[in-house]
């Protein structure tokens, strides 16, 4: 008998190790640290790579790329959802402003932006 007690215990506690994978973890106060390229930075025309770091807990990234900027939107140039901490895309000259945000199917952080400008 004390077998069957200690065989439905440790089933019991590796079950409640595997809940992170049903709970997702509450990253809603995490922030998206962004990398690359800086704030305002001035880049080439053609491909530019945007990257942050990963969120623990994140299974998502929610990217937003505006011309000129959030606050006057004329174009929006991406709304995309990717798995990993990067994404590129070719550019054109102008300037623009983009904005990532972390999410894992319950949860997302708020959104993280910067300026760029595209300049030859």
């Amino acid at each position: 008998m004390r077998i069957v007690v200690n065989i439905l215990a440790a089933l019991a506690m590796g079950s409640l190790i595997g809940c992170t994978d049903i709970f997702p973890s509450d990253i809603s106060k995490k922030t998206v640290e962004l990398f690359a390229p800086g704030d305002r930075v001035e880049v080439k025309p053609g491909e530019v790579i945007f990257s942050w770091n990963p969120v623990d807990g994140a299974t998502a990234y929610e990217i937003l790329l505006v011309r000129p900027s959030f606050d006057d939107p004329k174009l929006l140039l991406m709304d995309s959802t990717v798995s990993i901490a990067r994404f590129s895309v070719t550019m054109s000259a102008d300037s623009c402003q983009w904005c990532v945000r972390a999410s894992n199917g319950a949860y997302k952080t708020g959104y993280t932006c910067r300026s760029i400008v595209v300049k030859d």
